[in-house]
């Protein structure tokens, strides 16, 4: 295989990831969802798109460097790796079927510790790889807070 058709399926395997489990429209401006109380560091609509495309063309093209570079090396990461595309792609249909923020959280936060787990392996791997990486993990771990912000507020506004 061409070394531009690998980095491209590396590339888009986020992206078709997050597609395939991506909230509707009418899901999105629900009641019950833009009724919660966002924190005050919750970014604007404009800013996700953006920020998603980031996070997830980076996490891509680290992902084919250490493929690329890695050998036996890059199978724990990459099996974590996909792990975290795994808790990426559930958090949207727990979010918005289950409508229960205490597991999406604990989905978040499963999502983060793999991308600690595959960052620190794709930087010792490629240095680029490692770099690119700390990205989703950085936006990760943001999530996380963000998500656990929203479960938080809604169990204390039931009090």
């Amino acid at each position: 295989m061409q070394p531009w058709m690998e980095i491209s399926i590396a590339v888009a395997t986020p992206f078709v990831v997050m597609t395939i489990t991506r909230p509707s429209k009418e899901d999105v401006e629900a009641e019950w969802y833009t009724s919660l109380k966002r924190p005050f560091f919750y970014p604007p609509k404009w800013m996700f798109s953006p920020l998603w495309v980031t996070v997830n063309a980076s996490a891509g093209y680290a992902s084919y460097l250490a493929w690329k570079d890695g050998g036996e090396d890059a199978t724990q990461a990459l099996i974590a790796y996909g792990g975290s595309l795994l808790t990426i792609a559930i958090w949207p249909i727990i979010v918005f079927r289950t409508k229960s923020l205490g597991l999406a959280t604990l989905d978040s936060l499963a999502g983060t510790a793999l991308a600690a787990i595959y960052h620190p392996i794709f930087a010792r791997i490629n240095l680029t790889a490692g770099r690119l990486s700390s990205i989703p993990l950085i936006w990760s771990i943001y999530c996380s807070y963000i998500t656990f912000s929203l479960w938080r507020d809604q169990v204390n506004k039931r009090k």
